[in-house]
């Protein structure tokens, strides 16, 4: 017998059971769609972590006070730092390693701003010029702060992100304006370019000052990270451990700081990302598993009912192998078809996602892991329809008459 003759046996006596068919994939169509919508979401969750830190550079390093890796704590939520990272160090490491480009100090925290009766709280950073280079974040008007060394303790100028520019000066440029942050008066002499939400905040809501007037502001006795752009990317480990060498010496041998790479945070990110998906993904394949079942009770179901039918094809002179066959392609199709299903109803999960959803997260489902998904429960179909497959390829043709006649 032709395949294609078996197939089209295989799809009427599908037909014919349609409902009992249904019934049995419903388990493996749940399943497939709880699999490939996770898959979407993790691999969207990859793209948005390599997107947040493309907006750094992946040839920066960030330095911390404080030792992250013996606290446990958060990066940039250190206690009891004996030594902070002050603007000495900063120009210490700009004179002698070799391997940075740029390096920008960042005194962060948060402060009232206002332009008479308009006011909200921002969060506020202390920085210089460099701060521009490494983050590659530029003003859309305006002149950006001095360098490092070129501003005074009384410099009065300010940087104003695209949100609070237009949340304080909404009919008019904010630009050759003053506002107040912290009670100090400063005039706005640059208006960033728009950014967006990068590393878990809006970009847009920032306010920049120079960095003495941000450790003025905040009483800080030092920065509260640094950013490094390296010469190279191929730079990464020989300039972190230069930097490690450096702060150390100067912070007579206590390393009290963290040096974090770009590729070591995605590294661990993309780690629990993976590690978390594939958690979800096999609790939600016991939903296959029950799917798998389904299809093993309807092919169990159907080769008691058509003993009959399996004698009369067996009397005409139908090979074993050829029921087998039928019986197996017929689970096949059936796991195959909960498969096809399930990943086309993760799809129109995936899409609708992404009109709810906008470009928070990067939702992306992956060609493979649709086929994967048909494949495996077509394979599922086939191990569950095995045994009553086989079963039926082993009927004596008298006996499975006399069977299906003494039910009638």
């Amino acid at each position: 017998m032709s395949p294609l003759a078996l197939s089209r046996l295989a799809v009427f006596a599908l037909w014919d059971e349609k409902r009992r068919v249904g019934l049995a994939v419903v388990g493996v169509v749940i399943g497939v769609t709880s699999i490939v919508l996770l898959i979407s979401i993790g691999v969207g969750a990859r793209t948005y972590v390599r997107q947040q830190f493309s907006g750094i550079g992946a040839n920066v390093l960030v330095i911390l006070p404080g030792r992250v890796e013996t606290t446990g704590a958060m990066p940039g939520v250190t206690t009891g730092t004996p030594h902070p990272i002050t603007i000495d160090d900063v120009r210490a490491l700009r004179r002698s390693c070799r391997e940075i480009k740029e390096i920008a100090p960042i005194v962060l925290g948060s402060s009232h701003i206002s332009n008479g009766e308009r006011s909200r709280d921002c969060l506020v950073l202390g920085t210089t010029a460099e701060f521009e280079e490494v983050r590659r974040f530029h003003p859309a008007v305006g002149h950006f702060l001095p360098p490092d060394g070129q501003m005074s303790r009384g410099d009065r100028i300010c940087a104003l992100g695209h949100t609070v520019a237009r949340e304080l000066f909404p009919s008019e440029t904010a630009l050759g304006k003053k506002v107040k942050i912290g009670g100090s008066s400063y005039r706005v002499q640059a208006i960033m370019e728009r950014k967006g939400r990068q590393q878990g905040f809006d970009v847009d809501d920032l306010a920049f000052i120079p960095e003495p007037a941000g450790r003025r502001l905040f009483n800080a006795r030092g920065e509260t990270r640094v950013l490094v752009e390296l010469v190279a990317i191929e730079e990464e480990e020989k300039g972190a451990a230069a930097i490690r060498k450096l702060l150390k010496e100067r912070h007579k041998g206590v390393e009290d700081f963290t040096v974090l790479t770009a590729g070591s945070v995605m590294d661990i990110l993309q780690r629990i990302v993976a590690v978390l998906t594939g958690a979800l993904a096999g609790i939600a394949g016991v939903s296959l598993v029950v799917g798998g079942i389904g299809i093993a009770n309807v092919a169990i179901v159907a080769t008691t009912a058509r003993t009959e039918e399996v004698g009369i094809k067996k009397a005409l002179g139908a090979h074993p192998a050829w029921i087998l066959a039928q019986f197996l392609l017929e689970s096949g199709l059936t796991g195959a078809l909960g498969g096809a299903a399930g990943a086309a109803l993760a799809a129109l999960g995936v899409a609708l996602a992404k009109l709810a959803l906008g470009d928070a997260l990067p939702l992306e489902t992956p060609l493979w892991s649709v086929a994967l998904a048909i494949a495996v429960c077509a394979a599922i179909g086939l191990l569950a329809g095995g045994l009553p497959a086989a079963r039926a390829a082993r009927l004596d043709p008298v006996a499975a008459l006399r069977s299906g006649g003494g039910k009638k």
